[in-house]
């Protein structure tokens, strides 16, 4: 192999060093083998294996009830249903829908509408609405005194067990472009329902006001009277809650919904 030597002087000279001498393999000279030291045991195909008998014939420890068993494995079914509503399948899951309770169109009514719908009163839950204190015809006096200057359009056509029925005769002042009744005449027919509900329960109290009004356009309605039913939701010292359910008369479509809340004066109830 070429190694690499100084001088003295600094030059670099090369030299030859021979390599080591390899050992080769004489193709004459046998191989050793190396033997185990002792032969590893193999399994004969048709030697039986042997088996525990005892642990196999041993009888179980168990004392579980064979009928504890049976009632642990039987399926239970946690879509028992106690009512007789019908399931039937929306995005893939079960739903129910509630037993149709719905009832006529209309019945006939006498002045004031051709045909009167026949509208149910909305649930009050645990709510017992007081009995009333003033009949259709008291309040409709009281309307006449409390708008002198404007009269109301509308009359009073009932005092029910929850609230009052409204109905209004729409004229041409109620009509909007397109041939419907407008958006606000509706909205002051329920408003006018909801304080006649509460005026109904604590007596002629016109100041009365409301504070909060939501409602919702369900369908256009024909140029034709409308039906105002308001049932009282709650009736507190200092307001009134109620649901107003607009329908349009002769067909009795549901033709808006709205939500009303009235506040009363503390002079009514006093602490």
């Amino acid at each position: 192999m070429p190694t690499l030597a100084a001088s003295f002087g600094g030059s670099v000279r090369f030299r030859n060093v021979p390599a080591p001498p390899i050992d080769r393999i004489d193709p004459a000279e046998p191989i050793e083998r190396m033997e185990p030291d002792e032969p590893m045991d193999r399994i004969d195909p048709a030697e039986p294996i042997e088996t525990n008998d005892a642990a196999d014939s041993a009888e179980p420890t168990d004392s579980t009830d064979p009928a504890d068993t049976a009632e642990a494995t039987e399926p239970i079914d946690r879509h028992e249903r106690s009512d007789h509503r019908e399931p039937h399948r929306r995005n893939g899951s079960e739903c129910f829908t509630p037993p149709d309770t719905t009832g006529p169109r209309g019945v006939p009514h006498g002045a004031g509408g051709t045909l009167r719908p026949a509208m149910s009163a909305a649930p009050t839950g645990d709510l017992r609405v007081p009995p009333p204190v003033m009949t259709p015809e008291e309040l409709d006096t009281f309307l006449a005194g409390a708008f002198p200057k404007a009269p109301r359009t509308y009359r009073v056509a009932e005092v029910t067990d929850t609230g009052v029925v409204l109905f209004l005769a729409v004229g041409a002042e109620h009509e909007r472009p397109g041939g419907t009744v407008s958006g606000p005449t509706m909205m002051g027919l329920a408003d006018a329902a909801a304080w006649l509900a509460t005026l109904s329960r604590i007596g002629p109290v016109a100041l009365s006001v409301t504070s909060s009004l939501t409602i919702n356009f369900l369908r256009k309605p024909p140029i034709a009277g409308l039906w105002a039913r308001a049932t009282l939701l709650r009736l507190g010292r200092r307001q009134s809650v109620s649901d107003v359910g607009l329908l349009s008369d002769g067909s009795g479509d549901l033709v808006a919904q709205a939500t009303v809340t009235y506040a009363i004066p503390a002079e009514i109830h006093p602490l």
